[in-house]
């Protein structure tokens, strides 16, 4: 009798660390395993430091595990993004698996842009990010997500999604937040309490010195270009949500999110 066919299963592994030295971060870990694969393109004097994630096996699905971890020591400061957006592919059953850690020692300064994620029909998907924080370190974390391809004409019909945020400041959870939904997708996003119909999704945490200026500008912003996006701050943490129609309108809204709120340039790989 045949043995049952075991299909082949994607592991991916990145670790950084960065650490400051004479007024410039360097990179004192760069580890990567699997189909994890981490790159440094050039930048201006003027820019910090970026790191760009790539997963070079193009996609992940059912049964896969991606880890990402990164650390940056006392004063550090650096941008890491993504070579491209994630895709998430239907699952036969075993759920893939996305896992962030990002640690931010004293007066250091992250920011985690990566680009968002595809979710296709019944992918089985959970993500989890965790910063870990001090009082007196600065960052941004953007983590975001598409329902199918709009213009391939592609809806998510079933599948499961857990999708969760979590912030630990001087050793304390300060912030958490979980989008999770199974089952009949496309009938749970019309809910006003998901999705409200709509296609994408995006959610930005912050810790910076200027939390009152960052929500005046978001209001500013929303009032200008009828943007609809939506802040408060919890804990010293301000928190944007977002909602879209497609896949280029969160590109959109998340590119006038970082440029125009938060001022941040944006990473040279992202395409709006």
């Amino acid at each position: 009798m045949n043995a049952p066919f075991a299909a082949q299963r994607t592991k991916g592994s990145i670790d950084l660390r960065f650490s400051a030295e004479a007024d410039t971060t360097q990179v004192m870990k760069a580890f990567q395993s699997g189909a994890g694969r981490v790159r440094f393109p050039r930048s201006g004097d003027t820019e910090q430091l970026q790191a760009m994630l790539i997963n070079t096996a193009g996609g992940l699905t059912g049964g896969d595990e991606f880890l990402q971890s990164v650390r940056l020591e006392d004063g550090a400061e650096a941008v890491v993004t993504s070579q491209a957006f994630e895709k998430f592919y239907r699952s036969s059953g075993p759920r893939t698996s996305i896992e962030t850690r990002l640690s931010i020692a004293s007066k250091a300064t992250l920011l985690w842009l990566p680009q968002p994620g595809i979710f296709f029909n019944s992918a089985n998907l959970g993500r989890y990010t965790e910063v870990s924080c001090t009082a007196d370190s600065s960052f941004i974390a953007l983590e975001s997500m598409i329902f199918g391809r709009t213009r391939m004409g592609e809806i998510v019909r079933s599948g499961m999604l857990k999708d969760q945020m979590r912030l630990i400041r001087d050793g304390k959870l300060v912030f958490a937040d979980t989008f999770f939904a199974r089952g009949d997708l496309d009938r749970t996003f019309q809910s006003v309490g998901t999705l409200r119909g709509s296609k994408a999704y995006a959610t930005v945490i912050a810790q910076c010195s200027e939390n009152e200026q960052i929500l005046e500008r978001l209001a500013l912003v929303n009032a200008q270009s009828n943007q609809s996006m939506s802040g408060s701050c919890v804990n010293g943490i301000v928190v944007i949500k977002m909602l879209a129609e497609s896949g280029l309108s969160l590109s959109r809204l998340v590119g006038a999110c970082l440029s125009e709120v938060f001022a941040v340039k944006l990473p040279r790989i992202w395409q709006i």
